[in-house]
């Protein structure tokens, strides 16, 4: 009756050794399914991200009065009918206010871009093994 008793001791500590301390333990398992919905929750903001970028590239491929607009405010672009006149100011430095082209633009440069949200930092999860 002993041996019986000593056999159902040792096979119950075993028994527990795998439920609460080996690799495949519940409180291993349940590390994972958080990390598993962080990552989750990162995906998503970055589909909404991508989702976001991908309506502003759309925007810039269809619209060419945009991209007009674009390298005239931040490339200096002129057409070839327009004369660019430069004002300088008594250093010789070009003054900080938006210079005008001779000609009107089509371009609406009241036009902001869509703020595009920053991108999240990537969620390091990393269990470790005892």
């Amino acid at each position: 009756m002993k041996l019986i008793w000593l056999i159902l001791i040792i096979l119950i500590t075993a028994l527990q050794y795998r439920l609460w301390i080996a690799e495949s333990s519940i409180p291993r398992n349940l590390e994972l399914v958080e990390a598993i919905e962080q990552q989750a929750v990162a995906n998503e903001e970055l589909k909404e991200r991508n989702k976001v970028l991908r309506a502003v590239t759309n925007g810039l491929v269809a619209d060419q009065q945009t991209i007009e607009g674009i390298a005239r405010e931040r490339l200096g672009m002129i057409q070839k009918d327009e004369t660019l006149f430069l004002v300088f100011d008594e250093n010789g430095n070009i003054p900080e206010t938006k210079q005008e082209t001779a000609t009107e633009s089509t371009w609406d440069s009241s036009y902001r871009f869509p703020e595009v949200p920053e991108m999240p930092v990537p969620v390091k999860t990393e269990v470790q093994d005892e």
